[in-house]
């Protein structure tokens, strides 16, 4: 080979070690605890108001580490729809529904967990719906993927409301 070959080789070669990619972290997984997406609302035995989670949205991204950090952050905004539906015997103009979001470690610890609420109010055909913004950061060891980390939602529900969802799964 000639000189002027080897040299091109040898700067491709460099520069293919220089320019290979960084992969980019992955966002902490969100889900719902199980049977804590739906809130049954009693009236002695009768259920009159149904309220769901349903679903969630948001953008995660990672902020910069300042000199001397030894965690990195994950920012979550997290947005939570909420809709409900009262029974035709209700009465209720709102209802109030606790719920909270969690964050899990990778062995699934509970790191944080925040309570909130937020209300509804029913329209005249019995509907309500709802929307709530959240941040959450997750500060994440240097070397520990964040893809391992749970942000979990779910409604606050009493023993009889979980008792109600585990039976009609």
């Amino acid at each position: 080979m000639t000189k002027k070959l080897l040299t091109l080789l040898a700067v491709l070669a460099l520069a293919g070690c220089a320019t290979s990619p960084v992969l980019p972290e992955i966002c902490p997984q969100t889900g719902f605890i199980e049977n804590a997406d739906r809130a049954p609302f009693f009236d002695g035995d009768k259920v009159i108001v149904r309220a769901t989670i349903a679903g969630f949205g948001g953008d995660c991204r990672f902020a910069k580490q300042e000199k001397g950090e030894t965690a990195k952050k994950a920012e979550i905004d997290l947005t939570v729809p909420f809709v409900a539906r009262r029974s035709a015997e209700s009465t209720q103009k709102s209802i109030e529904l606790p719920y909270f979001i969690a964050v899990l470690s990778p062995d699934e610890q509970v790191l944080q967990r925040q309570a909130f609420r937020t209300v509804l109010t029913f329209n005249k055909d019995g509907h309500a719906e709802g929307e709530e913004s959240h941040r959450v950061v997750i500060p994440v060891p240097a070397g520990a993927p964040a893809d391992a980390y749970k942000l979990a939602v779910g409604f606050a529900l009493t023993p009889d409301q979980l008792k109600y969802n585990e039976e009609r799964k």
